[in-house]
């Protein structure tokens, strides 16, 4: 739920009142009440502190935490900081070492203007003010002190006991700012500062029955965090997910932030945000594959258009999750190799498969790779066909070389070779001998725990080749 601010021309009432709105204080209390019985759920539910660790419920709905830092950043903030930092517009300060630069009454004002402030626990640098309007405003005079023209702030536009004053206070924005778009997280954004000076004389004036709309959108915004915070004491979580997921991706189309592939899919979301299977929260999954890897893969998918996929080693199946993500764009298959899916796995690849809806896309082979793939690179036309192999299986020096060995046989060139645990000693002593006498590969960047290779031509070794490793 979105409210993008437009302010009437020619209005000349006075300013609205700083009195308290019955109704938005009675949907605040409810909304208080609910995330305190959530405090007391997450007390006894460990399963759900593991499902949000990185969202807090305790403050304005929907909250992110930035595990880097530690710092909490709403999604909203958080969105418009990573593209700002895309942009190259964002500057840091050693008061808040984070994406955003965030003021705080204890910080000592910046030495130099910014391009992105993010006004939170920062009310007026310790000067007391006697109504939420008025230390708006002395927010604001300050906003003009240390922003740049152009650049862009977000604030908290609902704190407690909401009053029409601070209800109007985006609409005040609105003349300082070319667009302000205020979030269900109950933060707003103010982008490209027009660099006027603040002052309480010169606001437009706005009268109660032009801000309707925001009070509309206010009592909306409280009812929907009621809402999730209800879902959130129910003990099927999916719902939940799902209503964060949607909010996050309508945020960033509103800031005109572009989409990436796996953003738009819920099975990549709920993998790289909670470790969790999306259909069951409870089902945490034990990932031998983190984030930066998992997405490493997938983007290797779609860089090679990969439509035939093995992958040795299926365990709990998080790879195959991103490897079939990726051929689900392409159209490709993911072939899996793992003698012990069924019994030592207890299937839970099989399962997180079949949650992700790509069964059709997913071929298991039951057995061992040095069986399985001279299987596959029996099959008519399988030499040099294949678009890519991940490689996880038994760690040992030769098991890990002969897998490597018989992916070569099958990737065409362009394909790609991956090989997981790199820093374990026998995976890396056979990588070695791949780096150094495999003149037909060449090694992509990739994370530490991998080793990544492009086929760049077909083996032209002579016979009797071979480089000291």
């Amino acid at each position: 739920m979105l409210f993008e601010i437009e302010l009437p021309p020619g209005e000349t009432v006075k300013f609205v009142k700083e009195d308290t709105n019955t109704e938005l204080i009675k949907l605040y209390d409810e909304k208080t009440r609910l995330r305190n019985e959530i405090k007391t759920l997450l007390k006894a539910d460990t399963e759900l502190q593991y499902a949000i660790r990185k969202i807090d419920y305790a403050t304005n709905g929907y909250h992110m935490t930035i595990n880097k830092n530690g710092i909490p950043l709403s999604i909203l903030e958080y969105l418009y900081a990573q593209h700002a930092i895309r942009k190259g517009c964002v500057t840091n300060n050693e008061a808040c070492p984070s994406y955003v630069i965030t003021l705080y009454y204890k910080d000592p004002p910046p030495t130099k203007k910014l391009d992105l402030i993010y006004y939170y626990t920062m009310h007026n640098y310790g000067k007391p003010d006697a109504t939420r309007l008025n230390g708006d405003l002395y927010r604001l005079q300050q906003l003009h002190k240390y922003l740049n023209i152009g650049g862009s702030a977000i604030f908290s536009v609902i704190g407690d006991n909401p009053t029409n004053g601070s209800i109007a206070f985006p609409f005040l924005l609105k003349s300082f700012f070319k667009q302000v778009i205020v979030g269900i997280f109950g933060f707003c954004i103010g982008i490209e500062y027009n660099g006027k000076p603040f002052s309480e004389s010169g606001f437009p004036k706005i009268s109660l029955n032009i801000i309707k709309p925001y009070v509309q959108f206010v009592t909306d915004f409280l009812k929907e965090c009621i809402l999730v915070q209800k879902l959130l004491l129910k003990p099927n979580k999916q719902a939940f997910f799902k209503k964060v997921y949607s909010n996050t991706l309508d945020m960033q189309l509103r800031l005109g932030i572009p989409l990436t592939k796996a953003e738009k899919d819920l099975y990549i979301f709920s993998l790289q945000t909670f470790q969790k299977n999306p259909s069951d929260y409870r089902k945490k999954i034990s990932a031998g594959v983190n984030t930066e890897e998992g997405m490493f893969l997938y983007k290797n998918v779609l860089s090679c258009k990969a439509k035939k996929i093995v992958e040795i080693g299926f365990a709990n199946g998080v790879s195959t999750a991103y490897l079939l993500i990726g051929a689900k764009e392409t159209g490709g298959n993911v072939t899996s190799i793992d003698p012990f899916q069924d019994t030592q796995w207890k299937s839970a690849g099989l399962e997180l498969v079949a949650d992700s809806k790509l069964k059709t896309q997913h071929t298991w082979m039951k057995e061992k790779s040095h069986t399985a793939l001279p299987r596959l690179l029996d099959k008519k036309g399988a030499e040099n066909s294949y678009d890519m192999v991940f490689v996880d299986g038994w760690h040992t020096f030769d098991y890990t070389l002969v897998d490597a060995y018989f992916a070569d046989k099958l990737l065409r060139v362009g394909g790609i070779l991956v090989v997981d645990d790199f820093l374990h000693r026998g995976v890396n002593a056979s990588m070695k001998y791949v780096i150094t006498n495999w003149t037909h590969y060449k090694r992509l960047k990739s994370p530490h725990s991998f080793a990544a290779f492009e086929k760049i031509s077909e083996d032209k070794r002579d016979w009797d080749f071979h480089k000291t490793f």
